[in-house]
């Protein structure tokens, strides 16, 4: 049995894009997880910041997370899906 399931939100850490050395902790989707020997989980950064209008070239990425109450977000979030790692 798996620790995560896809579709949940937990707490992830994620590098900044700017530096290879620092880390940053974030809400994340699962999206996927495999059992093989170890598991792997792809996660997606999570953000509270909706599109901007006029839209940007990266909003296009930003998917609204419907039921976001009840994932334990405190506002309306989007999953941004051009934002993902893979961890064990």
């Amino acid at each position: 049995m798996s620790l995560h399931e896809p579709g949940n939100v937990y707490k992830g850490e994620f590098q900044y894009q700017d530096s290879s050395k620092k880390n940053f902790r974030r809400m994340v989707l699962i999206d996927v997880v495999t059992h093989n020997d170890e598991e792997v989980g792809l996660m997606t950064q999570i953000t509270g910041q909706g599109p901007k209008f006029p839209p940007g070239y990266y909003d296009q990425f930003r998917e609204p997370i419907n039921h976001w109450q009840l994932s334990g977000l405190t506002k309306m979030s989007y999953a941004r899906v051009n934002k993902n790692f893979f961890s064990l």
